[in-house]
Order: C-alpha cells, then sequence, then structure tokens
C-alpha cells in the first residue's frame, strides 16, 4: 500500500540526511533546521501524497482491502459437505486447557494443538472448567481455522460456527492461472481488474479490492452528470460563502474600527474591550451556544420574535436561512479580528496627512474615501485574501452549526445545503448513505489544494507588489 511505500520512502530519506547533517557535515544552520524537515515530510507530504495517490484509486466500500486479501478470503471460504452431519459443541476453560465437548465425548486441547481427537473417556470435570462465550471460542477459530477435529465414527469435522462443528470443504477452487472455480455451481470466477472485482455470471462475488483507476474519479467530478451537478453546486456555494464572510466580517470591523478609532479617553477602551469578547471565546461553544439560540421550537431567537407577535423563523431547516445563519454566526466570531487589524492599521496613519487634508477643506467623509479606505485596502488585501483560503476550509463553523444542512434530496452523493467543498468531502469519506467513498472526497481534497494553493501564490505575488 501506498502509505507504507511513502513512510519507508520518508524514514530512509530522513536518516540519510540526518547521517549527512550531524555526522559528515556538522553544521549547526542544518541541525536547526532539521528538525522542521521532519514534521514536514512526515506531517504534510506523506498525507498529500497519500490522499493524491487514493484519489487515483477506487478506494471505497466494497473496495478496502488489497487484492491478496480478498484472494485470502476466497481461498478459506468453506462450505457444508453434503453428507455432513451437523453437531452441537461447547467449549470448556481450564487453567491451562481447554476442554471440547461434542454430545457425550470430548478432548483435551490447546489452541495452538492441531488435531483434537474426541473420545468417550471422562478427561476432566465440567464442574471446574468455565464455558466460553460465543466471542471467546470466535477466537480461538480465527487463531487456527484449520483446526482438524477427529470423531470416533464420523471421521473429520471442522469448526463451522461458535456452536456448530461440519465436514467443511473449500467453496471456490484456485486454478492454475491464479483463478478461481465456484464449486457449488462448477462456473470460474472471473476477475475484472479495472473495477477490482470478482465476478460470477457477471454479478459482483464477495468483497472487491481496491486498484489504480486513473482520472477517472476526476473525470466523474467534471464530466458525469449527477457528480458534477453536486460538485459545482458545493464548489459555488464555497465561493459564496466564502467572499461574502470576508465581505461581511470586513466591512463591519472597519466600521468600528474607524469609529472607535475617533472616541478619545476610556469609552474607546471600554468598547473595545466589548468588541473583542467574541475573539475570546472558543469557536466551538460559540458556535454549539448559537445552535441553540437558533433552534426553529425553543431557540431564544424566535422566542423573542413571538413576543413580537412573529412567526417562528426556520433559522437552520430553510435553505435561504440556514445560509443566513452561517453567514451571521460568522460574521460574528470574524469581525473582532478585522477590528483589531485595522486598528492598528489606522494608529499607523501618520496624523499629518489629515491635518494636510483639512488645510484644503477636505470633509471627514472625504478624508475617509480618499485616505483612509485606500491605506487600509492596500494593507489589508494580503490578510483578506488569506481570510478567503481561512472561510474556503472553514469546516468547523459549517459542521457545527447546520451539519451541513438542510440535506438535499435526491443527489447522487451526500450534499446540504450549506454544504461547502471540505464539509462534502466530509460527508463523502464518513456519511455517506451508500458507504465511505475515499476515493472521490481524495479527489475533491485535491481540487481543494490546488484551489488554495493558488490563493497563497497570488496573495504572495500581491503582497510582493504592494510592498514595492
Amino acid at each position: 500500500m501506498w502509505l507504507s511505500y511513502a513512510l519507508s520512502l520518508s524514514v530512509l530519506v530522513l536518516s540519510i540526511l540526518a547521517f549527512y547533517i550531524y555526522v559528515i557535515s556538522k553544521k549547526d544552520a542544518y541541525r536547526f533546521f532539521y528538525p522542521a524537515l521532519v514534521l514536514f515530510i512526515l506531517f504534510s507530504i506523506v498525507p498529500i501524497s497519500y490522499s493524491v495517490y487514493v484519489s487515483f484509486t477506487n478506494f471505497k466500500t466494497g473496495h478496502l482491502l488489497e487484492r491478496k486479501d480478498v484472494v485470502e478470503i476466497f481461498a478459506t471460504e468453506k462450505i457444508i459437505e453434503k453428507d455432513s452431519k451437523i453437531l452441537n459443541y461447547s467449549i470448556l476453560k481450564y487453567s491451562q486447557n481447554y476442554l471440547l465437548v461434542v454430545d457425550k465425548l470430548s478432548a483435551v486441547f490447546k489452541p495452538t494443538d492441531n488435531t483434537i481427537t474426541l473420545s468417550g473417556a471422562d478427561l476432566l470435570s465440567p464442574a471446574d472448567g468455565v464455558k466460553l462465550s460465543s466471542s471467546e471460542v470466535m477466537k480461538i477459530i480465527d487463531e487456527n481455522p484449520n483446526l482438524i477435529i477427529n470423531h470416533p465414527t464420523l471421521g473429520k469435522y471442522y469448526f463451522y460456527r461458535s456452536d456448530l462443528l461440519a465436514k467443511t470443504g473449500p467453496r471456490y477452487l484456485k486454478d492454475g492461472d491464479g483463478g478461481f472455480t465456484d464449486v457449488v455451481t462448477g462456473e470460474k470466477l472471473i476477475e475484472d481488474k479495472v473495477e477490482g472485482q470478482f465476478k460470477l455470471a457477471g454479478e459482483a462475488i464477495g468483497p472487491g479490492y481496491f486498484t489504480f483507476v486513473g482520472l477517472k474519479n476526476y473525470k466523474e467530478l467534471f464530466f458525469d452528470p449527477a457528480t458534477k451537478f453536486v460538485f459545482f453546486k458545493a464548489l459555488s456555494w464555497t465561493i459564496t460563502w466564502a467572499t461574502l464572510s470576508v465581505l461581511l466580517t470586513f466591512s463591519l470591523g472597519s466600521f468600528l474600527a474607524v469609529l472607535l478609532n475617533d472616541l478619545e479617553g476610556k469609552a474607546k477602551f471600554a468598547y473595545r474591550m466589548i468588541f473583542i469578547i467574541p475573539y475570546s471565546i472558543p469557536f466551538f461553544i460559540s458556535v454549539l451556544i448559537f445552535k441553540g439560540m437558533l433552534n426553529k421550537d425553543f431557540g431564544e431567537i424566535n422566542n423573542l420574535l413571538s413576543f413580537f407577535t412573529i412567526s417562528p423563523v426556520p433559522w437552520l431547516e430553510n435553505k435561504l436561512w440556514a445560509r443566513v445563519s452561517v453567514l451571521m454566526v460568522n460574521l460574528w466570531l470574524g469581525f473582532p479580528y478585522m477590528l483589531l487589524v485595522i486598528t492598528g492599521i489606522l494608529q499607523s496613519i501618520p496624523k499629518s496627512i489629515y491635518e494636510a487634508s483639512s488645510l484644503e477643506g477636505a470633509t471627514s467623509f472625504q478624508n475617509f474615501r480618499f485616505l483612509t479606505f485606500p491605506l487600509v485596502l492596500r494593507a489589508m488585501i494580503p490578510l483578506l485574501m488569506g481570510s478567503f483560503a481561512f472561510n474556503f476550509n472553514n469546516f468547523v463553523g459549517i459542521y457545527l452549526l447546520t451539519g451541513g444542512g438542510p440535506v438535499i434530496s435526491n443527489v447522487s452523493t451526500p450534499l446540504g445545503e450549506t454544504d461547502i467543498l471540505i464539509s462534502y468531502t466530509y460527508r463523502l469519506a464518513f456519511e455517506g448513505s451508500q458507504g465511505q467513498n475515499f476515493a472521490t472526497a481524495s479527489a475533491v481534497s485535491m481540487m481543494i489544494f490546488a484551489i488554495v494553493v493558488s490563493i497563497t501564490l497570488l496573495n504572495f505575488k500581491v503582497s510582493k507588489k504592494l510592498s514595492n
């Protein structure tokens, strides 16, 4: 599997680098740099490379095993022989041994034994033993599935269930070419290596295995009608959500920063402390509090509206109101950061430019429009782009408040009206009604990665340009 290969290669490369840095080179700069390089490779490069690998496979429910594991399942699957008599049994545990009891026969054994021979002799007192539960019996069977039980009159038996013995044989026989033939039907299993599945008469048999599928997952995102609809719906709302979140928090933060900047004395300090309170409360606690307040039936906001004879608003159940809710909660949690940053920028603007503009007869609005706002915006552009990238992946705010809902019905993959790409990825990987689809989730995560990297590179370019 790719992860084991990636980790092995990483350990090899890091070991060689460590030998070079600490034994051959002995440069102090490299020694300080090496621990950061280890963390970067193990916690960034390896996970990203694994996600890339999974996005090119069909790794999902029904295809979670490697091929060798699937082959082993077929090779070890048993069926009861036609002439087999089913026997009930129980296992008793003693201090050093186990006692297998089948009707009036019994045998002392250890889990490591290969053969058990039943006899009618009283070997151990049943009253002194402790009967094993079904799970304990299954553990013994799993440790030695081919354990032979010799019955004095019926011949060789095997464990069939945690309470039954039977004469069993392989369900599938291996062919010379590595395939299998079904003993019951006599038909040969056909292996579909593209799909990663063994088939019998065109129908999938047993679990599939994950295999390389190339660009299939990416093609589905852009060209499969059902998948494309869901992906682009999530993408469009993600862009809208990130854009509006940045604009709203920047607008409110700017307004309050400019307003408070003109205050004097203790009032300025008091108001600043009040507006910073949302920033001081842990993010997830604030979101959960708002989730309770926005409850349609018991939330305090609807209770307040009912006081004014206004009908309850389905804040988290309706598409429009759910999107308004997540934007407003994110505004509440995000504007203090903008307020703090913009306040610092305002305090760094020389007062002399305002004195010069006042000599020209400029009004307060003109000062804001032609001096304050351009200077603040120039300094804030890199931060706004970073805030956009943050909100693009703001999983916690969406998931804790609405869970991505309300859910959209009749879509090929699970999606809610407030799901952004990152929460959509989580749904694909862990909450799909049709199982876990890690392959498509990895493909979507790679698209998110590409978008965020593009924004970051653009941010670097803009920052460099603004610094000149």
